[in-house]
């Protein structure tokens, strides 16, 4: 008779070569809670600041590339619909030339607000005004469809950095985070409506 064979032991599953591992959104794998869990209490504080700054960008990475995307096909969109438009202008005799059509969508669900008025004139001035078009960065500012006091009023709401800055359009036209004082990977238009009032819109996202 042979030997009796040695009972087979299970063996652990080895990671294939070169595969990666599965991680998941910072600060959510086993991997980093066990290395943060163990820093000292101290430590431990400035790596989940780190955590949730890092994960802050992401997000706003994620969304100015959402907002590329959407821009492109929306563009892309819009080339047929000219011709409607200005057929449609012409039916009812009216010239669309140096006007601003503007849709903007409220911050919390709503009917769109829709906005036709001659499009405001650029160039900046370090006064806080537009040099010979009268266009102050003063008065009541709109920002999707809600109303703010002055624009600083509405660039503290909006996490903008206002002090230190050339005018008050400088903080809009080239936006940085509050604080940080970091560019930010969006920008804004500023201009005034039939009504007097200034209009902010977000313009562009940078990929």
């Amino acid at each position: 008779m042979g030997k009796k064979g040695k009972g087979h032991k299970p063996q652990a599953t080895k990671p294939t070569p070169g595969a990666e591992p599965e991680v998941g959104k910072v600060g959510e794998t086993d991997e980093l809670s066990q290395l943060v869990a163990s820093l000292s209490p101290e430590l431990q504080e400035k790596a989940m600041a780190q955590i949730a700054k890092l994960k802050a960008q992401t997000e706003r990475s994620e969304h100015a590339k959402a907002f590329v995307a959407f821009d492109n096909a929306l563009k892309d969109e819009l080339e047929g619909l000219i011709p409607f438009i200005a057929s449609l202008a012409e039916a009812h005799g009216v010239n669309l030339q140096g006007r601003r059509i503007t849709i903007t969508y409220p911050a919390e669900g709503g009917k769109p607000a829709y906005t036709n008025a001659p499009k405001g004139k650029g160039g900046g001035g370090g006064n806080g005004s537009r040099e010979g078009t009268g266009f102050t960065s003063h008065g009541k500012v709109l920002y999707e469809d809600k109303e703010h006091n002055s624009l600083h009023a509405l660039a503290l709401t909006l996490g903008l950095q206002y002090e230190g800055r050339r005018t008050a359009f400088q903080v809009f036209e080239e936006p940085l985070e509050l604080g940080t004082k970091n560019p930010l990977p969006y920008k804004f238009s500023v201009n005034r409506n039939g009504e007097g009032k200034l209009v902010v819109e977000m313009i562009e996202a940078e990929s």
